[in-house]
């Protein structure tokens, strides 16, 4: 399970609006505890390939982004990226790209205003709950 405050999805839903029709994409930090993960702060970052069908986080960036969860002992809990014009189930491509196993993947479809959250276990997809607290 992840958890979210309703305000970071928020900021995630406003990202990949502010940047359709490109895909957005950003990192996902927080806490875990036993099975469920704690989301505290999302870091929104530039997709370098300007797709729609695809997306590639700055690799600079991402190091950044990762010394600074070190820097406040938070860890990566995953990566998010919207569709924009598909649904939130994972494309052929992400299925294909997917490289960071135990990380949660969440999509956000433009067209359905709608989140889904995954767990990549290396090999697949897996549903993951996706709760909002306040």
């Amino acid at each position: 399970m992840i958890v979210f405050r309703k305000t970071d999805l928020q900021i995630i839903a406003q990202h990949s609006r502010d940047l359709f029709p490109t895909e957005s994409c950003g990192i996902i930090l927080g806490k875990k505890q036993d099975n469920i993960k704690i989301v505290t702060k999302i870091f929104p970052t530039k997709n370098i390939l300007k797709s729609r069908t695809k997306y590639q986080i700055n690799p600079r960036e991402q190091l950044n982004i990762y010394m600074k969860a070190d820097e406040i002992s938070l860890e990566v809990l995953g990566y998010y990226h919207s569709h924009p014009f598909g649904d939130t189930k994972p494309s052929e491509t992400d299925i294909k790209e997917a490289n960071q196993p135990c990380c949660s993947y969440v999509i956000y479809s433009n067209e359905q205003d709608e989140f889904k959250s995954f767990h990549w276990n290396g090999s697949s997809f897996l549903d993951e709950e996706l709760r909002i607290s306040n």
